[in-house]
């Protein structure tokens, strides 16, 4: 049997071919042993020859195997990382993702499939139709599924089951997924990025099982020469079983989250510390631009690269060129307090096209992670500007290329900051810090300020709820106190209801003092100072005047009608008009002044009359 499947390949599954297969056998008078045709009516035969099989000691050579109409073909795959740039957007200098990235080096988990490989080619050409061109998102989906399918390759050639089409990458074992997953996990991968992982393989089995099955040609046909069945069914089960894990790792995430808040919290930097530090940094610009316009001279075009064996001037002209650079991009930051990629992306033309009000100056960018939704601002002051306008005129003689205003001494995009922060001031700040810090201390103003703050960093409250807002001693007191508020002023409630009559004794000619004077009442007993955060306000002191009324009504309606039958009405002329007038002349008209009984009080007068 495993011959005729083997001759058959994938038209084997196929019932019909597979019924057809098989009446020839019989025409041919060919016994099939050692399998099933799976088909109904037909009688399998065993393999009368597996008494007698003995397991081999030694190998055995015989007859090659016969050629399938797929011939396997082994993929070779080099260490293709390097060839795939990263996204810039959010550039972070941290010792921990350094140590990831060595970690899962070291383990071959960076590791890609070549850009030839039909998988990655036809993915690639989707994503640019979606993201365009040049794309540091399209670019870091490809380098992640790149990633994770090249660990899946080398798994299938490592248990001498190599792949013989790109199908077999996306229809084998979900375990060999969860594995790689769970090594780089075991590296130091937060669960966050994680899930990206996830949701860039997601994409690309929706890439697969909408379009790459139907315009590849060599995807494997059924005897219709539509995509095989059996094989689409394997996809799409390998899609379901991810789509689990994807769900499982989203439910860790939160807490994942909370347990880097908490840390985040505990190193947060005050404020006076940090503008400390750029202060420090911003106070070496002046000279560094003034040794700068020095070194550059008149000479037109000056290069401010430096090699190894360069000169000790030219030396000096990179060292000063990062200097300036770096301190000019991380002041820039800690006063507008976006993302870092505002700064990298800003072009000559968008410094060349600020605006002006007043004393600041305006500059609008337009390539950042959020530039799809709104342009990012960045407002300078004078002396900012004027700093800028320095290194601007120095900027345009260097002769390079890109548009970005800021560049490194090899005339290329910035990108790393921090870095080069670090190494040349050794100061440990990002971006990143700024906006938490800002989002932080942003929480003891009002809603609309905070609110305002979320919208001038390009995020939603939700996202800086989430993200960037983190615990701080201060915001814990405001919870607490109105904990304490809450609960103190049920303990008060409380006990005013208790005793009640001590507070307002239930005297049928009294009057429920004013609002003012019940609510003194209360504040200046002994209870109120015990719980001082209770809030007692004119709306809960109204309600024990309808209380005290309440109480009162049967003996105030006896009272006003004794009054009314005094001054002669009876039941023949009695009105509203006549009890109201009554209650006046008979001072007595506080009877009547709560609205809420007051009808009732006449009522009850009027039927004593009855």
């Amino acid at each position: 049997m495993s011959v005729v499947q083997k001759k058959l390949g994938p038209y084997f599954d196929d019932r019909c071919f597979r019924s057809i297969a098989h009446e020839l056998t019989v025409m041919g008078r060919l016994k099939v042993y050692g399998g099933s045709w799976n088909l109904l009516g037909v009688k399998d035969l065993p393999n009368p020859f597996s008494d007698h099989l003995l397991e081999a000691t030694v190998n055995v050579t015989g007859f090659e195997p016969l050629e399938s109409n797929i011939a396997p073909v082994v993929i070779p795959v080099e260490n293709t990382t390097r060839e795939v740039p990263l996204p810039t957007e959010t550039i972070v200098a941290e010792s921990s993702s350094r140590s990831v990235r060595k970690a899962t080096l070291d383990l071959g988990l960076n590791q890609q499939l070549p850009k030839t490989h039909p998988l990655i080619k036809m993915f690639v050409a989707t994503l640019k139709s979606v993201h365009g061109e040049e794309s540091a998102a399209a670019t870091n989906y490809i380098a992640n599924v790149s990633r994770v399918l090249h660990f899946v390759h080398t798994h299938l050639v490592e248990t001498n089951n190599p792949p013989k089409h790109w199908v077999d990458l996306v229809s084998t074992d979900v375990e060999v997924y969860e594995r790689y997953m769970t090594l780089r996990e075991n590296t130091g991968q937060t669960k966050s990025t994680t899930t990206n992982y996830m949701k860039n393989l997601r994409t690309l089995f929706e890439y697969v099982l909408k379009s790459y099955i139907y315009t590849d040609p060599t995807f494997p046909k059924g005897f219709d020469l539509c995509p095989c069945v059996h094989t689409v069914t394997k996809i799409k089960l390998l899609e379901h079983q991810l789509g689990l894990v994807y769900k499982r790792k989203t439910k860790q995430l939160p807490g994942e989250l909370f347990s880097r808040k908490t840390k985040e919290a505990q190193a947060l930097p005050q404020h006076t510390e940090v503008e400390a530090s750029v202060k420090k940094i911003e106070s070496n610009i002046t000279e560094c631009l003034t040794e700068l316009e020095t070194l550059f001279r008149n000479d037109g075009t000056v290069s401010v690269r430096s090699e190894k064996n360069g000169t000790a001037e030219e030396k000096k002209l990179s060292s000063l060129w990062r200097k300036t650079t770096s301190a000019l991009m991380i002041s820039i930051l800690w006063t507008s307090k976006q993302r870092s990629g505002v700064v990298v992306n800003m072009t000559m033309g968008e410094w060349e096209a600020r605006r002006h009000h007043l004393t600041s100056a305006i500059i609008t960018v337009s390539d950042h992670k959020t530039g799809d939704k709104e342009p990012a601002s960045l407002v300078i002051d004078e002396e900012m500007e004027l700093s800028m306008m320095r290194y601007y005129h120095l900027r345009i003689r260097t002769g390079y290329k890109p548009v970005n205003f800021f560049v490194t001494n090899r005339g290329e995009k910035v990108t790393k900051i921090y870095d080069d922060l670090n190494k040349i001031y050794g100061a440990n700040l990002s971006a990143r810090i700024f906006r938490i810090m800002t989002e932080t201390s942003g929480r003891s103003h009002d809603s609309a300020t905070s609110s305002m703050v979320a919208k001038a960093l390009q995020h939603s409250e939700n996202t800086a709820l989430k993200f960037y807002r983190l615990p701080a001693t201060d915001e814990a007191m405001r919870r607490q106190r109105s904990l304490d508020a809450v609960t103190h002023t049920a303990l008060v409630k409380s006990f005013v209801d208790k005793h009640f009559e001590d507070f307002y004794p239930l005297l049928p000619y009294s009057k429920f003092p004013s609002p003012d004077e019940a609510l003194e009442k209360i504040t200046t007993h002994d209870i109120y100072e015990s719980y001082p955060q209770a809030v007692i306000d004119v709306d809960y002191v109204l309600g024990l005047r309808d209380r005290f009324d309440y109480h009162l009504q049967d003996q105030l309606a006896g009272i006003l009608y004794d009054e009314v039958l005094a001054a002669g009405y009876t039941k023949t002329n009695i009105s509203d008009h006549a009890i109201t007038d009554v209650a006046r002349s008979s001072k007595i008209h506080h009877f009547l002044v709560n609205p809420k009984y007051r009808k009732k009080m006449i009522k009850k007068v009027i039927a004593k009359f009855v």
